[in-house]
């Protein structure tokens, strides 16, 4: 089973509801290129989530529930029951094949524990 939760930050009203999951292992972020800054929401989400792996992405507009808003962040946290979670990264290069970034990807992760 997978547990979630949604949050949305906007810079009029701030955060929905105050971002936190107890035990959640990974949030997923995704945000306006200017609210994604270290030191505004992001710093917050941080706090608030010590040890979850955050993952995300700058966007053209955020989905929060039915509502599709522009200038603001939107995390989605996970908790999953009987599953582990392995976070790697990678530069990707302008102009990269994409099959070649996955290789990177793939050997920098445990195959023991898939």
């Amino acid at each position: 089973m997978i547990h979630t939760t949604q949050h949305h930050w906007s810079p009029e009203t701030g955060w929905s509801t105050p971002p936190g999951a107890a035990g959640a292992q990974l949030a997923l972020v995704f945000g306006a290129r200017e609210a994604l800054s270290p030191d505004g929401p992001l710093a917050q989400l941080g706090a608030a989530l010590p040890g979850t792996e955050l993952v995300g992405c700058s966007t053209a507009g955020e989905i929060h529930g039915t509502h599709v808003t522009d200038g603001g962040v939107v995390v989605t946290t996970l908790r999953f029951e009987h599953s582990s979670l392995a976070v790697v990264a990678e530069p990707a290069r302008s102009g990269e094949d994409s099959r070649e970034l996955g290789l990177r990807l793939a050997a920098k992760l445990d195959p023991g524990g898939l």
